[in-house]
């Protein structure tokens, strides 16, 4: 409990507990920086408010105000491109000064929490980007045919195909972690979490073949860069770079996300289980996995539509 009398933190001071608060939650460092942009950019908008510098006794009760001011002004504020704002850019502006003024009435910083009841918008249901048969073949030929590391690319984009890692799951792959006579591996997901992930014979045939033939080897990952000749690992932004690269060679959008929607939804296609895909892509809820469930459904109508026998035997006749 604070002394009384004795000033309160800055603006600045309290998020940087905040952040302590997440690191000692083991939450990742993305996720670390993705809550200090968005904090930072709505504290350098309050400044103008309160006045340079920001003020000792913060947080006060009236600034519960300025947190959904500064929402309501999101909502109205134009993109680089000149257009409004996506729902989605909205929705992660509002669920980070939400956690934060939670996590502030939580610990008794301010008596209420400034945002609760604050409704965040609704996303339209989109389909997720994934890749078709011919789509992967083209990928993987791309990667033999014009990669400066092809046994690598390709590779990584077998192994993603079939284990539907997250990007820094896939850079953070150790070697030594690596069980080949049971073709699994240790992968480290958000917050730290481990999980163990399995691949399929020709899978661990192509990385093999890169271990053994290309790999630099100097370093403890099993995927390294080709950016340094003494093998420096390979990095998240790294491997976006290695997917577009691949994609504009074989005629696709590719990104490493999208591998991972691709192996869900073609697991779930082929008889997975819907639970055993939630710790396959290490989700904590089972609602981050069942939406790929929605996407199976709406293509087995679609599938059904096209295939229907009655439209086949029947046409367009009439009931």
């Amino acid at each position: 409990m604070m002394a009384r009398g004795r000033h309160k933190p800055t603006f600045e001071q309290v998020v940087e507990q905040y952040l302590f608060h997440l690191q000692d939650k083991r939450c990742a460092e993305a996720t670390l920086r993705w809550h200090r942009y968005h904090l930072g950019r709505f504290g350098a908008w309050a400044q103008l408010r309160w006045g340079n510098p920001s003020p000792v006794d913060w947080p006060r009760s009236e600034d519960g105000l300025l947190f959904r001011r500064y929402l309501s002004e999101v909502n109205t504020q134009a993109s680089a491109r000149g257009g409004p704002k996506s729902a989605a850019y909205v929705k992660t502006i509002r669920s980070s000064l939400r956690s934060f003024c939670r996590w502030m009435a939580e610990t008794g910083r301010v008596e209420t929490d400034f945002l609760a009841g604050q409704a965040q918008p609704k996303l339209p249901e989109k389909l997720k980007e994934r890749f078709n048969p011919d789509e992967v073949q083209r990928l993987v030929s791309a990667a033999r045919a014009f990669s400066r590391n092809p046994l690598r690319d390709a590779a990584l984009v077998r192994f993603m195909l079939d284990t539907g890692c997250r990007a820094a799951e896939v850079c953070g792959l150790l070697t030594a972690e690596i069980d080949w006579t049971a073709r699994q591996t240790k992968v480290v997901g958000k917050g730290r979490k481990e999980r163990y992930v399995f691949f399929s014979p020709g899978v661990a045939a192509a990385m093999r073949r890169y271990w053994t033939e290309e790999r630099p080897g100097h370093t403890p990952y099993f995927f390294e860069s080709e950016a340094s000749k003494d093998g420096a690992p390979l990095t998240p932004s790294g491997l976006l770079s290695v997917c577009k690269r691949l994609g504009q060679h074989a005629g696709v959008r590719a990104n490493p996300h999208k591998f991972r929607h691709t192996f869900a939804i073609t697991y779930l296609r082929a008889g997975g289980d819907v639970f055993a895909l939630l710790k396959r892509l290490g989700h904590s809820q089972l609602a981050m996995s069942e939406h790929y469930a929605k996407h199976v459904t709406e293509d087995l109508r679609r599938e059904h539509d096209q295939h229907s026998p009655d439209q086949f035997l029947l046409g367009q006749e009439s009931t």
